[in-house]
C-alpha cells in the first residue's frame, strides 16, 4: 500500500447482515472494502490483491478453518495478513487480537478475533496489521537499497587521478608548442625587417656620394 492511499480490505462473510455492518464500519474509517460471501466467489471475481483480508470461518454451527487454506491457495492472497472471525477457539498457532504479548512478526500474517467482537477492537487489529505490514515493507526496501549500494560500490572502483594528470601533461605540451611557434615567428619577423632595412640603407649610399661631387 502506497503512503497516503486508502487500504483495501477484502471481507469474506457469509452472513449478509454482519457483512454489511462490518463493511459500513470500515468504510467510515476511510477504508476501501471489497465484500464477498465465500472464497469461491472471490476466485470467480478475479479480485486484485488487497492489503488485508477478513474472513469469517463459521459455516452454520461449526467453524471451517480450511477456508483459510482455500483463500491462501490463490496467489493474490498468499501473503496477505488475515483477521479470522469465529465463534470457536482458534488453533494454538493463531494469536488472539487481544493478546498484547505476541510479537510484531507473529501478528503480521494472521490474527484470531473471537465473536462477538467490538468494532473498535476489529479496527485497532486491522490498523496494527497494516502498520506491521508497512514496517516490514519499508525494512525490505531499505535492505534491497543497501544491497544495491554495496553492489555498486564493489563494482565501481574509485576515480583515478592519472587521467587528470595525463590531460594536464598534454595541455602543457600544447602550450609549449604554441610558445615555440610564437618565438619562431617573432625571430623571422626580426630577420625580414633587418634585411629590408639593410637593403634600403645600402641603396641610398650612391645618391649621397653623387651630391658631394657636384657641390665640389
Amino acid at each position: 500500500m502506497a503512503q497516503g492511499q486508502q487500504p483495501t480490505i477484502l471481507l469474506i462473510e457469509s452472513d449478509t447482515a454482519l457483512r454489511w455492518v462490518i463493511a459500513l464500519g470500515l468504510r467510515q474509517q476511510e477504508m476501501c472494502v471489497i465484500d464477498a460471501r465465500t472464497p469461491l466467489e472471490v476466485a470467480e471475481r478475479a479480485l486484485p490483491q488487497p492489503d488485508l483480508l477478513i474472513i469469517d470461518v463459521d459455516t452454520g454451527i461449526r467453524s471451517n478453518w480450511s477456508l483459510i487454506e482455500v483463500v491462501r491457495a490463490h496467489p493474490p492472497f498468499a501473503n496477505v495478513p488475515i483477521v479470522v472471525l469465529s465463534w470457536e477457539h482458534a488453533p494454538v498457532h493463531v494469536p488472539l487480537a487481544s493478546d498484547k504479548e505476541h510479537s510484531l512478526a507473529a501478528a503480521t500474517q494472521m490474527v484470531y478475533l473471537p465473536k462477538p467482537f467490538d468494532a473498535r477492537v476489529l479496527q485497532a487489529t486491522i490498523q496494527h496489521l497494516l502498520n506491521a505490514q508497512a514496517a516490514q515493507e519499508a525494512a525490505r526496501i531499505a535492505k534491497a537499497e543497501e544491497a544495491l549500494l554495496a553492489t555498486y560500490t564493489a563494482t565501481h572502483a574509485p576515480a583515478s587521478i592519472w587521467p587528470v594528470m595525463t590531460a594536464a601533461g598534454l595541455l602543457l605540451a600544447f602550450i609549449g608548442m604554441l610558445l615555440n611557434v610564437f618565438f619562431i615567428i617573432v625571430g623571422l619577423l626580426i630577420v625580414v625587417l633587418s634585411v629590408l632595412l639593410w637593403t634600403l640603407g645600402t641603396q641610398s649610399l650612391p645618391s649621397s656620394s653623387l651630391e658631394g661631387r657636384l657641390l665640389s
